[in-house]
């Protein structure tokens, strides 16, 4: 039954970020298509890889205390929706560059839950001589179906319709929060670890940032994700060059 549900994680998460990978792909093919501006492309891709810098911390204070099969069900459910809306101004022929960044953002945002409740629930799924072939496997995934099932997905979906990357994605996201909402545990299952951990997700974040301050080699780590995010800003070909 333990490996059951790990099952299910794996497949939700899988839809997820496949959902992700072909949303982000094809909000930036859509952007540059509308207005043949690379800035723009720039502006949709860090919006896309932004989040991860800025909301890592606070993620993981909010897996930590609340229900995780919770946590990510409500995340990819607005995710889905989110997605659904994009497609829906998409396909009514809205401009629709700012909406699709902002868009590609808040997606961004919620996934940080999404993946770092998931990573989290692993021990609770399997058993301990099984953690690192489950850990394994949820981290192939991940990199797996967003960065090539996903823009896979996105470019064959863009020869059918503008819209129907995100629509094909906020509907996998809302399958995969209908897959991982289920397994919440009733009310009092919950470890003493989170049924005792009363200070909030806000002073747990405020202490991860001082360990980061303390340690050199994690801040070293943050400095490295932080130019793995931003990156893109001044990376990307600009029309002056030709």
């Amino acid at each position: 039954m333990r490996v059951g549900l790990f099952g299910r994680v794996l497949l939700a998460t899988g839809l997820s970020d496949t959902a992700t990978g072909a949303f982000s792909v094809a909000a930036a093919v859509l952007v540059e298509t509308s207005t043949g501006s690379t800035g723009a492309v720039e502006w949709v891709t860090v919006a896309s890889t932004a989040p991860w810098l800025l909301f890592a911390l606070p993620a993981g204070a909010v897996a930590d205390r609340f229900d995780r099969p919770r946590v990510i069900g409500v995340a990819n459910a607005l995710r889905g929706l989110v997605m659904l809306a994009a497609g829906g101004a998409v396909a009514a022929g809205l401009r629709v560059t700012v909406v699709l960044a902002v868009a590609v953002f808040v997606v961004g945002a919620l996934q940080t839950l999404v993946d770092t409740a998931a990573e989290a629930m692993v021990p609770d799924l399997v058993q301990e001589h099984r953690l690192t072939d489950a850990n394994g496997k949820l981290a192939v995934s991940t990199r797996l179906y967003q960065q090539f099932a996903g823009p896979l997905l996105a470019g064959v979906l863009l020869t059918v319709t503008s819209s129907a990357p995100s629509l094909v994605a906020g509907t996998a996201c809302c399958l995969a929060a209908l897959l991982v909402g289920t397994l919440a545990k009733p009310r009092g299952a919950e470890p003493p670890l989170r049924r005792a951990a009363t200070a909030g997700p806000a002073p747990t974040a405020r202490q991860g940032l001082a360990l980061v301050r303390r340690r050199s080699d994690l801040a070293a780590l943050v400095a490295v994700v932080r130019a793995f995010c931003l990156g893109p800003l001044g990376s990307a070909p600009r029309p002056d060059r030709y």
